[in-house]
């Protein structure tokens, strides 16, 4: 009967908790529902504990849970939405009071700590971007898409950067008709005739200047790029390139005077974060050889006007050294023991008498006038005798225990005292009034530390201590002059982040003995001790210190690839590397063969676009479900993919939730420095363009990839072309217009390369 009412009094409470557990967006009942879920619970443990075996409580109680799970996942998710991750982590928090161990909140709780890192990362990067550090926004955005892909603010702002970065590299790549390798044979062949060949060949229209000599050039290389081969020829002659248009280019004499016909001058401000303007620039000027650099001390800001090429390697430098500066907290406990004694013991019998004789006039006197009546009425003071019997034992701690957070070398100070004023000087103006002047002193302890951080996270500290105190005056009482008593250490060691260093022996002991006795009464042995009095004082006084660094940011340096840059030749700065034409390059396309003697016609082996194989995807695509809230997914099929340079891999779209009647362009961006797009095979029958110099794919959504079921809809392939990472991003934007249709809320997952 009793378990009846127990099981039948935990009904009523959840029956009328329901009422509030699905409260509004801001509403009171919120915070109504999550008491009730606490009580409800802990009133089913109590009653559990009392009844362990009723398996109607188990079932009860594993329902609360449940029911209190996913509602502190649904809020959480309702703030994090909102951007408000302190909330949703609050909420998480609350929830595992109510369900310890929930694998569902414990889930939650990570995934919310990695979107609210993600978060921070990428308001980073908005600021780099904001101060044209566009890869180091880069670099910012990629880590925050690592810890949250569906970031869509973040996505926007990688397809912002990457459009910036594709127009602030330099002079853009020129529009090929083909990718293929070619090999070129020019035996003692004139250059222009060279340059029109290799042009006709890859759909480019060569244009040269009417200063440009056509001196013949011999030249064998095997199975390169277009790249490669051009820059070899113009290297020989002493040329250098301009692009027109899109497959335009105008050749000119290396000269300075053929650049200047060419160059274009753009002026650029770089604002600065914590580097000095007027040391920016100097190291811009000494570092590349840059005259035009004016400084901006009130905007912290230096304006540069240069080429293109020179203003990207002024970007470059500043985003190397231009880094946030290390900070550590430094904790330090201090504790001062002052212990002093002092005793008074003993007959104190003073140490004069006074004899006060009457006052007598002279004129009173008369020969029978007797003196001894005058000096009877003489007043002899004896000493007065004190016994003292006191004893004073003072044990007196200081303790003080600051926490300070300091910038790497930037000296902290710590002052634990007074400001004690002591007379300076004493003037006498004009008036013949004297002033006197002060001059304030600081007496206590006084601490200044300056931690210098390592790249391996230790900390080389710069200690120095001083403890003083105001000392007897050694002057007169109008003109005091005081002593201070100081004492000193001064250390440099090296602390490991985290670890104590303790200070100590700082001990100044102190004691005085004063002994007063009757002359000759206190120097009879055994009964002498009757005519004295002894006063005796004693200190001690002790200092510890404990000083424990704790990093807080470490050294921001930049990475191998990023801290190490070409700047060209001796004679000529730019982006170029003189060598770098030079490697070798490999692809999987028919070789374009050029053979060229003397005056006679080129011949090429094969133009225009060679057939591309279909490479065959042996990739497993996941049957994943379409999230709640996104019925329609368009997706890689791997979150990320590794490739070394000069080697190609391919990578799997998938499509999902798509009804029929489906148009539109999906747009697939990609970082066209690091990886090139080599061909795309489309099962669905997709229409595509691939934009190498944009880093854009773009694929025309059609009919093909109707249906509910997950299907593979295209294989892309890429080929590394240097070390860094690539995301491959879908963009939003489907296009606008009539005939533009696709479903609303398509999730978009994006991918990754690592190119080694």
């Amino acid at each position: 009967m009793i378990r009846f009412w127990s099981v039948l009094a935990i009904l009523l409470v959840v029956s009328c908790s329901e009422s509030s557990l699905r409260p509004g967006p801001g509403s009171a009942g919120a915070g109504i529902a999550r008491e009730d879920f606490l009580s409800t619970v802990q009133s089913y443990r109590q009653s559990l504990a009392a009844d362990p075996d009723n398996a109607e409580l188990l079932q009860g109680l594993r329902a609360v849970t449940e029911r209190a799970e996913a509602y502190y996942i649904q809020e959480a998710r309702r703030y994090s939405d909102a951007g408000d991750y302190g909330s949703a982590l609050g909420l998480v928090q609350q929830g595992l009071v109510v369900v310890p161990g929930s694998a569902g909140l414990e889930r939650e709780r990570t995934q919310l700590q990695e979107r609210r890192r993600a978060a921070g990362i990428f308001h980073e990067a908005a600021a780099a971007a904001r101060l044209g550090r566009l890869e180091r926004g880069m670099s910012l955005v990629e880590q925050s898409l690592s810890l949250d892909p569906n970031n869509q603010e973040a996505i926007a702002l990688f397809n912002a950067l990457n459009a910036r970065t594709i127009t602030t590299e330099g002079i853009a790549p020129i529009r090929l008709t083909t990718g293929a390798p070619v090999t070129v044979n020019f035996s003692n062949a004139g250059f222009k005739e060279a340059v029109l060949a290799l042009g006709q060949a890859y759909g480019v229209n060569m244009i040269f200047d009417a200063s440009l000599e056509d001196r013949p050039v011999t030249l064998y290389a095997e199975d390169v790029t277009f790249q490669q081969a051009f820059q070899l020829l113009l290297k020989t002659n002493s040329a250098f390139y301009r692009r027109l248009g899109r497959n335009s280019v105008v050749i000119a004499p290396d000269t300075p005077e053929g650049r200047a016909s060419y160059e274009d001058y753009l002026v650029q401000t770089f604002y600065l974060e914590t580097m000095n303007a007027a040391v920016a620039a100097d190291l811009v000027s000494r570092s590349l050889g840059i005259a035009n650099v004016t400084i901006s001390e009130d905007s912290n800001a230096i304006t540069v006007r240069e080429n293109r090429e020179r203003l990207s390697l002024v970007a470059q430098l500043l985003s190397n050294n231009d880094r946030a500066p290390a900070e550590a907290v430094l904790e330090v406990e201090i504790l001062e023991v002052n212990r002093t004694k002092s005793e008074q013991l003993g007959l104190d019998l003073g140490s004069q008498i006074s004899i006060a004789p009457p006052s007598t006039i002279l004129s009173d006197l008369t020969p029978s006038s007797d003196a001894s009546d005058t000096l009877g009425a003489s007043v002899v003071s004896l000493p007065a005798a004190t016994l003292r019997f006191f004893k004073q034992d003072v044990d007196a701690k200081t303790l003080a225990n600051p926490r300070i957070r300091t910038v790497d070398n930037r000296e902290a100070l710590i002052h634990i005292g007074d400001r004690v004023p002591l007379r300076s000087s004493t003037i006498q103006d004009a008036t013949g009034q004297t002033r006197t002047t002060f001059e304030y002193r600081d007496v206590g302890i006084k601490v200044n530390v300056t931690p210098e951080i390592k790249l391996d996270r230790t900390v080389v500290v710069s200690l120095e201590l001083e403890v003083s105190s105001l000392g007897q005056n050694l002057g007169t009482a109008d003109e005091p002059a005081f002593a201070i008593g100081t004492r000193n250490v001064s250390n440099r060691m090296v602390l490991a982040d985290g670890e104590t260093a303790v200070i100590g022996g700082l001990i100044r002991d102190e004691e005085r003995d004063t002994r007063k006795s009757v002359p000759g009464l206190g120097d009879i042995p055994a009964i002498g001790k009757l005519f004295q009095t002894r006063d005796g004082s004693g200190g001690r006084t002790d200092i510890l210190l404990t000083l424990t660094p704790r990093i807080i940011r470490g050294k921001d340096i930049p990475s191998a690839a990023e801290s190490q840059f070409f700047s060209g030749s001796g004679d000529r700065v730019t982006t170029q590397a003189t060598q770098d034409f030079l490697s070798s390059r490999s692809g999987d396309l028919p070789t374009i063969r050029l053979d060229l003697s003397g005056a006679a016609t080129p011949v090429a082996a094969t133009t225009g676009r060679p057939s591309l194989p279909s490479p065959t995807s042996n990739l497993q695509v996941p049957n994943a479900p379409a999230t709640a809230g996104a019925d329609a997914v368009l997706a890689f099929s791997r979150a990320s993919y590794s490739v070394k340079a000069d080697e190609t891999i391919s990578t799997s779209i998938t499509a999902a939730g798509f009804g029929n009647a489906v148009s539109g362009t999906a747009t697939i961006r990609f970082r066209p420095d690091l990886v090139e797009a080599v061909s795309v095979s489309t099962p669905a029958s997709l229409p595509f363009e691939i934009d190498n110099s944009r880093g854009e794919i773009k694929l025309t959504l059609n009919d093909g990839i109707a249906g509910a079921a997950v299907k593979e809809i295209a294989t892309v392939t890429f080929r590394g072309v240097k070390q860094g990472l690539s995301y491959l991003i879908f963009s939003s934007d489907f296009g606008a217009g009539p005939n533009v249709s696709v479903p609303e809320g398509i999730e978009l997952r994006s991918s990754r390369i690592a190119v080694q």
